[in-house]
């Protein structure tokens, strides 16, 4: 059995973002997944890199 985008979390391209960045985006990802009141799922961010300002996709 194989993983899924919505069976796991993944970011991507960790190398480029800072520990806290990913931490916050990790974070944010697990209290929208318990706010909408799923087990798991697929939350994507667009973080720029300028201002590091994030949106949810």
């Amino acid at each position: 059995m194989g993983i899924h985008t919505g069976d796991s979390i993944t970011v991507a391209p960790s190398q480029t973002l800072t520990d806290k960045e990913y931490q916050q985006l990790r974070n944010q990802s697990f209290k929208i997944l318990r706010e909408i009141g799923v087990d798991t799922g697929e939350v994507m961010f667009n973080l720029q890199s300028i201002q590091r300002m994030e949106r949810l996709l």
